[in-house]
C-alpha cells in the first residue's frame, strides 16, 4: 500500500493554499471526506485542509477569509475563485450533552487531531505531493468496505451522538458493513440520541434518503431502531417496522427501495420511502414537523401522496380526463403538479411502470411475482391489482401520468382565480348579498367550466349563473 495517489484536479485547485501555508512553516494537508471520496474513485464534495497553523496565523496569510469557526480553528479562506476551510489541528475533550466538546486544544501533532473524527474511512489524510497519512487503517477499512469506530466507538458515539445517524449514512451510500464492535457501540450509544436537536437530525436523515442507498438506510435503520431514540418521536415508526417483520417482505422492500433510490434527490427519495412503508399523509406530516423540515418541503410531500393514494385507489385502467380535472380542483393545480413533477422524474430514471408499483405497498408486484416464480393464484392477483383494463393490457401508470399532464394542459380553468367571473361580479348581476349561496356557485360555475360545458366568458358565465339560481329564494 505505499506509493503516491494522483490529487483529484478539485484538489489540484486548492494546491497554492496548502503552499502558502508550507512557505509560512506550516504543515499542510487534506483531511476527510475528500480523502475518502478520492480513494473510493469518486467526484468530490468538499475540499477541506488541516494545519497546525493557529488561526490568527492562517488569517495574517489570506487577506480578506473569513472567520467560520475560530472557537473551532476553522478559517475559511479564498483562493482561485474557490472557497476553502482550514482547520488548525485540535484535540477535544469532556463532550457535553452528547454534542459539544467543553475544551479544544489546538495542537501540532495530525495523528492526535485524527484521532478525534468519528469513522477511519475519514480519519485520512494527504499531503500535497500525494502521500497518504493514515495512522488507523482507514485505506484498508474502505477496500474490505467496512465502516469502523476510530479507537473505542461507545467513546466516539459519546462525544456526539449523531455519529450513530452518520455511520448508518456512510454505511447505506458507500454500501458499507459495520464490523463487529463498531455496530455493539453504536446499539449501546442509543439513549444519546435523546439529546440530540431534531433540526440535526433530520438534516442527517435527508442526506441519508437523498443519498443514493434508501434500500441500505431503511434496513440499517430498522435493524438499529434509532427512531426509537429520537428527541422527538416519529409518528407511526413501529408499524413502518412491521413491513421489515418477515425475510420476504424484507426481500420486497429491499428491491422496491433500490428502485426508489435511482429518484436522487431527498424529496422524491422521502415519497417514495413514505408510500413503500404504507405510511399516509398525516403521518409523513409528523414526521416532517418533528424533523424540522419547511412547510413547503411538508405541503409538498401531502401533496404527493394524497395524490398518488387517489389515482391508485381510483385504478390506473379507470383514469379519465373527467376524474382527472375533479382531482385537480380538489386538491388544486400546486399538488398535481408535484405530483406530475415526481412522476416526470421517475421516468426520467427509467422507472416507469416498475416504480410505480414499486410505490403501491399493499399491491403485489408483477415483477416481483414473476421474479419469484409465484404460484399461478399469486401471478392472477398480482395482475388484477396491477391494473389491467378490460382488454387485458396492462395500463402503463407512466403513460397515464403522460396523459394526466396533458389533461391539466387543455383544462380550461384550473382555479378561481382564473375563472372570468367573481363573487363581486356575480353579486351585481344577480342582485344579491353576500352569503352562503356564492362560495356552492362559484364552485359549480368553476366544475363546469373546467369541464368545457360552460365557456370560460364573462357573458356566458353570469348567464349560466342566472339560469342555476332562477326560482331560488333570494336574499336581497
Amino acid at each position: 500500500m505505499n506509493g503516491l495517489f494522483q490529487l483529484a484536479p478539485e484538489m489540484e485547485a486548492a494546491l497554492p493554499v496548502l503552499l502558502r501555508l508550507e512557505q509560512a512553516g506550516h504543515e499542510a494537508v487534506f483531511v476527510g471526506g475528500c480523502v475518502r471520496d478520492l480513494l473510493l474513485g469518486l467526484s468530490l464534495k468538499d475540499v477541506d485542509i488541516a494545519s497546525p497553523a493557529q488561526p490568527e496565523e492562517v488569517m495574517s496569510l489570506f487577506p480578506g477569509c473569513i472567520p467560520t469557526g475560530l472557537q473551532h480553528g476553522t478559517v475559511t479562506v479564498r483562493s482561485g475563485g474557490q472557497l476553502y476551510e482550514v482547520t488548525t489541528y485540535r484535540a477535544e475533550a469532556d463532550y457535553e450533552d452528547s454534542r459539544r466538546p467543553s475544551s479544544v486544544a489546538f495542537i501540532r501533532n495530525l495523528e492526535e487531531d485524527l484521532l478525534r473524527r468519528d469513522f477511519t474511512i475519514n480519519a485520512m489524510a494527504l499531503d500535497r505531493q500525494g502521500k497518504l497519512r493514515d495512522p488507523f487503517n482507514g485505506r484498508e477499512d474502505l477496500s474490505l468496505r467496512r465502516i469502523r469506530a476510530v479507537g473505542h466507538a461507545r467513546e466516539r458515539f459519546a462525544e456526539d451522538a449523531l455519529r450513530l445517524l452518520r455511520g448508518i449514512r456512510f454505511a447505506s451510500v458507500y454500501k458499507l458493513t459495520f464490523s463487529h464492535g463498531t455496530w455493539k457501540g453504536l446499539l449501546a450509544s442509543r439513549e444519546g440520541l435523546r439529546r440530540i436537536a431534531m433540526e440535526r437530525v433530520g438534516l442527517e436523515l435527508d442526506r441519508m434518503i437523498g443519498g443514493g442507498g434508501i434500500a441500505r438506510a431503511a434496513a440499517l435503520l430498522e435493524a438499529s431502531d434509532l427512531p426509537a431514540y429520537f428527541k422527538d418521536a416519529l409518528p407511526g415508526w413501529q408499524e413502518a417496522k412491521m413491513r421489515f417483520s418477515s425475510p420476504e417482505s424484507r426481500s420486497e422492500l429491499a428491491w422496491r427501495m433500490e428502485l426508489a433510490s435511482r429518484l436522487g434527490g431527498a424529496d422524491d427519495g422521502w415519497a417514495a420511502l413514505f408510500l413503500l412503508l404504507g405510511l399516509d399523509e398525516a403521518t409523513a406530516a409528523g414526521w416532517f414537523d418533528r424533523l424540522r423540515y419547511s412547510h413547503e418541503r411538508r405541503d409538498r410531500l401531502i401533496a404527493i401522496l394524497r395524490m398518488h393514494s387517489k389515482l391508485v385507489a381510483a385504478g390506473w385502467d379507470h383514469l379519465s380526463s373527467k376524474l382527472w380535472t375533479e382531482l385537480v380542483l380538489d386538491e388544486g393545480q400546486a399538488s398535481a403538479e408535484h405530483w406530475l413533477e415526481f412522476m416526470e422524474q421517475a421516468e426520467k430514471h427509467g422507472l416507469h411502470a416498475g416504480l410505480l408499483t414499486l410505490l403501491e405497498p399493499s399491491r403485489l408486484s408483477v415483477e416481483v411475482a414473476e421474479r419469484y416464480e409465484e404460484s399461478i393464484p399469486a401471478l392472477e392477483l398480482a395482475y388484477e391489482r396491477h391494473g389491467i383494463g378490460s382488454s387485458g393490457a396492462i395500463v402503463d401508470p407512466a403513460e397515464a401520468a403522460a396523459k394526466c399532464r396533458a389533461w391539466l394542459q387543455a383544462m380550461p380553468v384550473r382555479s378561481l382565480k382564473e375563472l372570468a367571473v367573481d363573487g363581486r361580479k356575480l353579486q351585481i348581476e344577480l342582485g344579491r348579498l353576500p352569503g352562503p349561496w356564492l362560495g356552492p356557485l362559484l364552485g359549480r360555475l368553476l366544475r363546469e367550466t373546467a369541464h368545457g360545458k360552460v365557456a370560460n366568458d364573462e357573458a356566458a358565465l353570469l348567464a349560466y349563473a342566472r339560469q342555476l339560481t332562477d326560482g331560488e329564494e333570494q336574499t336581497t
